[in-house]
């Protein structure tokens, strides 16, 4: 009890102190200017959760991460896809085969991209400067938040839909049958909404548990609790970080998604199988591209080779023309555009059969096309010295220069081997 007193005591005097003036109120509100805290200066492209993952939180094992998986396959949403194959005219194990080869696909573009964050332990966010530059990489964050807020809602409002069962079962039909005072023509009813705003109130305490900590939900909930929101939730709250690094942080950037996931209104989405199937359709040709340009940049172009430093720096390497690499802005747009014109045929335009063709195989075609484009446009002067290094030589030189050296900082043993291999070239 005394503890509850003096963390309710410290609290109130930060909240005075930070009401004290304009100065001292902002500082309250600044994320931290490093993993490692707080910092003399902070660095524009860096905070707490943008650095690189110091050690003592990678706590995420094999098992985690397979539980994180398989709880975002459980979700509402992805239950929906074969119910919505179903009602378009697949048989059942016509959508099976679908679903299984769709995953399958996913699976591995989910694995392979994912060898740069478990080698250097960066995020997304960071990630994307990397082919995009300092600049460009905004663009690749901001197309996936807005499409993680629509998959955010999706699942809230899905997640309402199965409480409503809940509050049957509890309450009987007197609940289910009760009046809606929400037009029919809006595509909810009042007892969907108070569905979603009771999943919304109990799930929301959860978004305060800290990232590392966090696993042990996801264990439980592909055992008990399959629905839930937080799948996507997270994602959303670190690619935001990098949107306002100086106040935004992966749990504040969490609970801007849940309140966007309610007002985007998501039971629009749902008001047919073919208008979710549209939305499936739709976002993945968008995000598909990002996929290619960054496998064709981590395995072929610069061999698994990533300076981690220059990662933070406004004029390194990774700056190229004003921020902004134009290889991978080409590489995107060509292919999008052969696509667009399948895209707009889901709004009722008239399009030549072939693009619908084309479209329909938008994923595979936009993830191989631009990888294809992006590494023939990188042939013109683009990582020239880390195609002469082997596989991730900076990482495994770090290693060695780790062991010898284990009280090194976080981050120092990979900005001494890249220095080394500098120094080689």
């Amino acid at each position: 009890m005394e503890k509850l007193k003096d963390s309710i005591r410290s609290r109130l005097a930060a909240v005075r102190e930070a009401c004290r003036s304009k100065d001292a109120f902002i500082k309250a509100i600044e994320t931290k200017e490093s993993s490692q805290g707080r910092a003399e200066q902070r660095n524009f492209w860096k905070n707490e959760d943008l650095d690189v993952t110091p050690p003592e939180q990678q706590t995420w094992r094999w098992f985690d991460y397979a539980s994180f998986w398989l709880s975002y396959g459980l979700i509402p949403g992805t239950w929906s896809v074969g119910s919505s194959l179903v009602a378009v005219g697949l048989t059942p194990w016509q959508a099976t085969i679908c679903i299984f080869v769709a995953y399958a696909l996913g699976a591995m573009g989910v694995v392979l991209h994912s060898r740069s964050a478990a080698t250097y332990h960066f995020g997304f966010p960071v990630e994307s400067r990397i082919p995009w530059g300092m600049r460009g990489a905004y663009f690749p964050v901001l197309l996936r938040v807005m499409c993680a807020t629509i998959w955010m809602g999706v699942t809230l409002i899905e997640s309402g839909y199965f409480m409503v069962v809940i509050l049957r079962c509890i309450f009987g039909n007197g609940f289910y049958h009760m009046k809606s005072y929400i037009p029919t023509s809006s595509g909810v009813t009042t007892q969907q909404i108070i569905g979603l705003f009771i999943v919304w109130i109990l799930t929301l305490p959860l978004l305060s548990i800290p990232i590392p900590k966090i696993k042990i939900f996801f264990v439980l909930q592909t055992v008990i609790v399959p629905p839930s929101a937080l799948a996507n939730v997270i994602p959303w709250g670190a690619d935001c970080t990098t949107l306002l690094p100086r106040f935004l942080n992966i749990k504040r950037g969490m609970h801007i998604s849940y309140i966007l996931g309610v007002c985007i209104c998501p039971w629009y989405i749902l008001t047919s199988a073919s208008t979710f199937l549209e939305f499936l359709g739709g976002y993945s040709i968008f995000l598909g591209g990002f996929l290619g340009i960054f496998l064709t940049e981590y395995y072929i172009i610069r061999k698994g080779n990533i300076y981690v430093d220059q990662l933070f720096e406004a004029h390194g390497r990774y700056s190229y023309q004003h921020g902004i690499n134009w290889r991978a802005i080409v590489a995107y747009l060509i292919p999008l555009a052969l696509l667009l014109p399948g895209f707009a045929h889901v709004f009722g335009h008239t399009v030549p059969a072939g693009f619908l063709r084309l479209y329909e195989i938008g994923w595979l075609f936009i993830c191989m096309s631009t990888g294809l484009l992006y590494y023939l446009l990188s042939l013109l002067g683009n990582a020239r010295e880390e195609r002469t290094m082997r596989f991730e030589q900076i990482y495994h030189e770090s290693v060695v220069l780790h062991a010898v050296s284990p009280d090194n900082e976080v981050g120092s043993d990979v900005e001494r081997s890249q220095e080394a291999v500098r120094e080689k070239s």
